[in-house]
């Protein structure tokens, strides 16, 4: 709740831009929405952050226990072992199809004269 301190500087506030110019009026304001608008971003910027650390944290943490779960002999925990990739596949070139090759002739040199 408002106490009257801040009543009382409120309306000192209001009186003194009620004598301010429009020119300044409109600057004060525009000053007042960018300078509102950085804090929120800081603030935004600062949740994701604080959020982004938790998830590393935890994540770092779980990796951990479970690594070592497993370098013990123990079976690793339902969700270790559904965050393990599988191992890469190497895969070999793929041929072309018979219809392709079908479509392809090889070029044969012109026949000359002197082959008769």
């Amino acid at each position: 709740m408002a106490t009257k301190q801040d009543r009382t500087d409120y309306g000192e506030a209001k009186d003194a831009f009620d004598t301010l110019e429009l020119e300044e009026k409109a600057l004060f304001i525009v000053e007042a929405a960018f300078s509102t608008v950085l804090k929120g971003l800081e603030e935004f910027t600062s949740a994701i952050s604080d959020t982004v650390d938790e998830m590393v944290n935890r994540r770092d943490c779980c990796s951990d226990s479970d690594e070592a779960q497993e370098e013990e002999g123990a079976p690793a925990t339902k969700k270790s072992a559904a965050r393990k990739r599988p191992a890469r596949k190497t895969t070999t070139r793929k041929r072309p199809s018979a219809k392709k090759k079908a479509g392809t002739t090889k070029k044969q040199a012109p026949k000359s004269d002197s082959d008769d």
